[in-house]
């Protein structure tokens, strides 16, 4: 081999693939990421822009608590993976950063799903606030409750401090406890002037607050903020970024916000934001994944590996759905889709006879049916929600109209309906060929 100042070609290139290996400790990031994505209690620095005007509430709400005695009570709703433990934890992390705050706060958690009944729900705020009776009597939710915010009724002024009780699934409170006695007790107390209480509830029921009884809302100060899911698919692109930066980490960032900006991820993400109802927690576990395969050997993430693991956990439930359809079926969703392109709907009589014409297009490769047997096809498209009556048209809606000239539209995108048929077994060469070829045309 011949030598070049004084070192092989083979020697040459070894020390040029180290020599421009990216300044990137993949483990490090590894850890940090995985932390970030697995551990729930571990809280951003920056509190996200989505998140702000629930962030401010909350933050004003404990401030007023602690420093002005201002007793309150608020719900906080929203879907699942909306944001609404994070705002909360945000919002007691950064007001407990003043010491005057840290000091006179005490914070009291509870959840609708883990505290079956009010009595263990009393005596686990008991231990969290290290009250205990005076006896080793067994005594009702109420006389628990009763002792604990007459303890803090009692206690002197100089050294009182503001509790705040976090009520997770609080529907749960409200919908499956007799009597509400916690939340009458909790609410009674933010009406009195000797104990500083804040009640903060936490809900995915919009309407939970129409769950408590009369003598409990009246106690309540209907203080209600709703936290929305993220509505846009470049703000869903906007959280992937910000779950995937690490501080410090140029090189790591940069090849982060260029993996992003790649066709296919890009095109993949989106997908999953549409198929995942955009729940955070649904992409936190996607991108767990993907970390996990980070190695010296691979200190970035891969695109086409990230591609594959987005495609696992979105399984295509249209086309396992389509995949199961009978041939006549498969027939009458070709014929929908003819009429659903330009029109406002269309109803069985319309489908009936474009299923007729493709009969007759495709003479012995589709096969007749009579129109009773067609209905009760058309009406199990209907069941399974591959087509849907159009608003007032719907079973119980305000329009009343027979049930062969009920509007109904395609729920099923033309190229999944094109695709089954050129996919499936069932399906004649000339049909099948007909369908591929209107595959390429789209």
């Amino acid at each position: 081999m011949p030598k070049i100042k004084g070192k092989s070609l083979k020697t040459l290139k070894h020390v040029d693939k180290h020599a421009h290996k990216p300044n990137c400790n993949a483990e490090e990031i590894k850890s940090k990421l995985l932390s970030r994505l697995c551990d729930p209690w571990q809280l951003p620095r920056e509190v996200p822009e989505r998140l702000r005007p629930v962030y401010s509430r909350v933050t004003e709400s404990v401030r007023s608590a602690v420093l002005d005695g201002e007793n309150n009570s608020m719900l906080i709703v929203g879907p699942a993976g909306c944001g609404k433990s994070l705002a909360l934890q945000l919002a007691i992390r950064d007001a407990t950063a003043e010491p005057r705050v840290s000091e006179n706060l005490i914070v009291v958690e509870l959840n609708g799903h883990i505290h079956k009944d009010d009595k263990q729900a009393a005596v686990d705020g008991s231990n969290q606030l290290e009250l205990q009776p005076s006896d080793n009597k067994a005594k009702s939710a109420s006389d628990k409750f009763n002792m604990l915010f007459s303890t803090i009724r009692q206690a002197d002024k100089s050294s009182r401090k503001a509790v705040v009780f976090i009520l997770d699934h609080f529907e749960a409170f409200a919908a499956e406890r007799r009597n509400q006695h916690l939340l009458y007790n909790l609410f009674d107390v933010t009406q009195s002037q000797g104990a500083v209480l804040l009640v903060l509830g936490l809900s995915q029921r919009l309407d939970c607050a129409e769950l408590l009884e009369k003598r409990v809302k009246s106690r309540f100060t209907n203080r209600q903020i709703q936290v929305p899911l993220v509505l846009d698919c470049d703000a869903y692109m906007d959280l992937v970024g910000e779950l995937l930066i690490v501080d410090e980490e140029i090189v790591w960032n940069k090849a982060v916000s260029c993996l992003l900006t790649k066709e296919k991820v890009r095109k993949s993400l989106i997908n999953l934001f549409h198929q995942s109802n955009t729940n955070i927690r649904f992409i936190q576990n996607v991108l767990v994944a993907s970390v996990c395969c980070l190695s010296e050997e691979t200190p970035f993430l891969d695109e086409n590996q990230l591609v594959d693991i987005i495609g696992s956990q979105t399984p295509d439930y249209s086309g396992m759905l389509l995949s199961n359809l009978s041939m006549l079926e498969m027939s009458l969703l070709l014929a929908a889709e003819t009429l659903d392109q330009d029109s406002e709907g269309f109803n069985f009589e319309q489908v009936f006879r474009a299923y007729e014409r493709i009969v007759e297009r495709f003479s012995g490769s589709v096969q007749w049916f009579p129109s009773r047997a067609v209905l009760k096809a058309f009406e199990r498209l209907a069941r399974l929600r591959v087509i849907r009556p159009v608003d007032g048209f719907a079973l119980g809606g305000g329009v009343r109209v027979r049930k062969t000239y009920r509007l109904y539209r395609l729920m099923v995108d033309t190229v999944e309906v094109h695709s089954l048929l050129a996919n499936s077994p069932g399906v004649t060469t000339d049909l099948r060929q007909w369908a591929l070829n209107r595959l390429s045309s789209q």
